[in-house]
């Protein structure tokens, strides 16, 4: 019986552990994914395209490499 305890409190413990690593924002996508979004949309519309198009390619690898996208 205690082996039943401790074999559903690992599987609860388990299952608490994948849902706390869902997105955390209004748009649902991975959250590194977010902040690199945040930070381009910060800096779009200056004078530094450099580094807006750095940061943005940055996403856009990020996305692709964790599966992350939608409508690219």
């Amino acid at each position: 019986m205690r082996e039943l305890l401790r074999i559903s409190l690992m599987f609860v413990l388990a299952v608490a552990g994948i849902s706390a690593s869902a997105q955390n924002n209004v748009y649902s996508i991975d959250d590194e994914c977010y902040a690199l979004f945040l930070r381009t949309e910060a800096i779009s519309g200056t004078t530094d395209e450099e580094l807006f198009n750095q940061i943005n390619d940055s996403l856009l690898h990020t996305a692709l490499f964790k599966n992350n996208t939608t409508d690219i």
